[in-house]
């Protein structure tokens, strides 16, 4: 815990990279993770930067593994392979596979992907192709047999009209248009189709009984069916234009009855043999697809990493040769040797005969920054921090506090010991099986609650101790020792009224918390909110002097001779003689028995009140002799300690807000005044004189 109370001594460090050891360099130094680097080219915009054509190859590369998971995913959801959609999801790839495609070097990587992608793309297109023949063949066949349905239903008509169906028997230009068409726009379409041809049409439609596959959206859709007559060649053409404009398929009619089962029983070959070769590929699609999923997170850490590098490599800046590379950064003072011996490791992984060139820089006036060194336990606490509010460097840490003081406060919330151990028990289900729940696999709510586990098993722990002290177990209260309550008169057997046992004394405690008497008291409620109110008083004001407490010895520690005397100690000062003296009557009167009436025989007085006539009537208790019986002195000098305490509160306020500015302009005033023009006498004496004192306030 002490490498967490301040933030890592850090130093400045610059690299001289020769140029083909700069990307062993940021993979040594990445996998150690010690060094946050600057940007040496602060006025170059992204695509000025000098590795951008390598970042656009990773990003192409990232391209193609986002389009094999879709299509991984799609093919395992499709045909019900659950190893695939495990072997994808797993987050984490073997050792081996990780170590193969760690070896392969991202030229054959990034052909490999081409070839996947390529390979991938005939198969969806070849499926594609096959699909919409099987749907095409399905819809003719099933139009057909309804056609032949149609007829047969017709009798001596449908006979006498059969050699009519496709415009060659007699002298009759009668022209037949079978098809079919989504269900949801037949109604339209037979409408549209009775007001173009003006009724002169013969029109039937059946639903087609089953779904029919949409190649395009690969989706299931209802279809019907229908069979149009018309004589005219100009009223074909426009049905056969308004077919194509409302999505339905048109095909050609066999003219007879025995024309139209032999294409009925060509169409089920047909259809039988396609339905074998898309079993085939997708056997084949299978092979393709599993070997994608196993090398998936691998190729995917692989290419983030490379992203990476790039990336890091654009912060450095080129030397005047062009043949190494500078780079600056923060590297924890503790950790120099090794980063040193990452820089060793990347010259001899490159075989290169120039070093890099490691120097930690001490002479600088740059403000480090904030790193501190965290653990699987403090990680969640330390981003809770951040999220409010980052502390400058080397400054005492909140989190050492918070680690202890959010889940309790969340406990004297949350106490009840039944609801406590059932938020225990969860927790400790994710931190028993975190390594298992560490590979991944788990929705986005579950994920905030894994990454969380340390924190909430504190918070389960601290809800169950505050609800041991409000004695409440799922809102009932728990009787681990007899109270020393007993009803008042006959009603034993539903006392809403009960008082303290005649042969108790008065220095009688329950076990530990609130006596159960209580629960179901007439004045349960105002006890336990007293209770509660008060608790969280005196909770809140600790932890906000502690708050203030903590910038007081960031004062003294950064030698802020303004912040502690303007700042820390008014502000201290303003808390205790207000807030402080608040909790102190909260505790002064839990000390004083008014149950004593020959020790005490006042009535408990009202501690808003007090407080509200410290701001409004400072001089109560003498200016109103007649009230002080409904609100009486805790104590003799009540009154004048709150008169010197609410003239304490007002001194502090112009105390922090007005000499801190004006002094802070004086000193900017005098260090503007020690500046002298160049070549002046004595010039150059007071820039050093400058120097050393900057030096020293550092």
């Amino acid at each position: 815990m002490g490498e967490l109370f301040r933030s890592q001594a850090m130093t400045l460090i610059q690299l001289v990279i020769p140029f083909d050891v700069a990307h062993e360099t940021v993979d040594e130094l990445g996998k150690i993770g010690e060094v946050q680097f600057k940007d040496m080219n602060p006025g170059m915009t992204a695509p000025q930067r000098a590795f951008v054509n390598d970042v656009k190859r990773i990003d192409e590369m990232e391209r193609k593994l986002r389009y094999f998971h879709g299509q991984v995913v799609k093919f395992a959801n499709k045909y019900d392979q659950r190893d695939i959609l495990e072997s994808i999801a797993r987050g984490q790839a073997p050792l081996e596979v990780t170590e193969s495609v760690e070896a392969t070097p991202i030229p054959e990587l990034e052909n490999e992907f081409e070839d996947l992608e390529r390979a991938m793309l005939e198969l969806n297109q070849g499926e594609e192709g096959l699909k919409r023949m099987v749907a095409e063949n399905f819809e003719k066949r099933y139009v057909l047999q309804i056609i032949r349905r149609f007829m047969e239903g017709s009798g001596q008509q449908a006979q006498a009209a059969a050699p009519l169906l496709g415009g060659g028997g007699g002298s009759s230009t009668l022209t037949t248009i079978i098809g079919s068409i989504p269900r949801e726009r037949r109604a339209v379409f037979e409408r549209v189709v009775w007001r173009v041809t003006r009724g002169n049409i013969f029109f039937k439609s059946e639903d087609i009984e089953d779904n029919v596959l949409d190649p395009n959206t690969d989706e299931y859709v209802e279809k019907s069916a229908f069979l149009i007559l018309t004589q005219s060649d100009y009223a074909s053409e426009k049905i056969r234009k308004l077919c194509e404009s409302l999505g339905a398929n048109t095909f050609d009619c066999p003219p007879t009855e025995e024309q139209q089962a032999l294409e009925i029983d060509e169409l089920m070959k047909k259809e039988n043999d396609l339905n074998l070769i898309l079993t085939q590929n997708a056997k084949g699609s299978e092979q393709l697809f599993v070997r994608i999923a196993g090398q998936y997170d691998a190729w995917r850490t692989r290419v983030l990493k490379e992203k990476s590098i790039y990336h890091t490599m654009n912060l450095f800046k080129y030397n005047l040769g062009g043949k190494a590379l500078i780079a600056e950064g923060w590297c924890p003072s503790d950790k120099l040797e090794v980063v040193s011996m990452a820089t060793h490791r990347a010259t001899n992984r490159s075989g290169s005969a120039l070093p890099v060139v490691f120097k930690p820089l001490l002479n600088t006036k740059e403000t480090p920054p904030t790193y501190f060194r965290t653990n699987k336990f403090t990680t969640a606490h330390q981003e809770i921090v951040d999220a409010y509010g980052v502390a400058r460097y080397q400054e005492i840490n909140p989190t050492v506090f918070s680690i202890i003081t959010f889940p309790f406060l969340f406990g004297v919330m949350f106490g009840d010991v039944g609801h406590g151990t059932i938020m225990l028990l969860f927790v400790l289900l994710f931190i028993i099986f975190e390594d298992k729940l560490m590979d991944g696999g788990l929705n986005e709510m579950v994920q905030t609650c894994f990454d969380g586990r340390y924190i909430i098993v504190l918070m389960a722990i601290f809800a169950i101790y505050n609800g041991f002290i409000y004695n409440e177990c799922f809102s009932i209260p728990m009787n681990f020792r007899n109270t020393q309550y007993g009803p008042i008169g006959d009603n034993l057997k539903n006392p809403t009224m009960m008082s303290f046992n005649t042969s108790e004394d008065y220095t009688y405690r329950y076990l530990f918390g609130v006596d159960p008497a209580w629960k179901g008291a007439v004045n349960e409620l105002y006890y336990y909110n007293s209770l509660k109110m008060k608790m969280s008083v005196l909770i809140g004001v600790t932890q906000m002097l502690l708050g203030i407490t903590l910038s007081g010895f960031n004062a003294v520690y950064r030698k802020k001779v303004y912040d502690l005397i303007f700042e820390f100690v008014p502000q201290i000062l303003f808390m205790l003689s207000i807030f402080g003296y608040l909790c102190f009557l909260i505790v002064y009167k839990w000390f004083t028995n008014y149950a004593d009436m020959e020790k005490n025989p006042d009535t408990p007085p009202s501690l808003l009140n007090a407080l509200v006539n410290m701001f409004l009537s400072p001089t109560f208790y003498t200016s109103n002799p007649t009230m002080t019986d409904d609100q009486p002195e805790m104590w003799g000098s009540q009154q004048m300690v709150q008169i010197v305490l609410l003239i304490l509160a007002l001194i502090c306020v112009p105390w922090m807000l007005l000499p801190k500015p004006f002094l802070l302009k004086r000193d900017h005033n005098n260090k503007k005044n020690n500046y002298m023009k160049i070549g002046e006498p004595g010039s150059g004496s007071h820039m050093e004189e400058e120097e050393e004192e900057e030096e020293r306030e550092e």
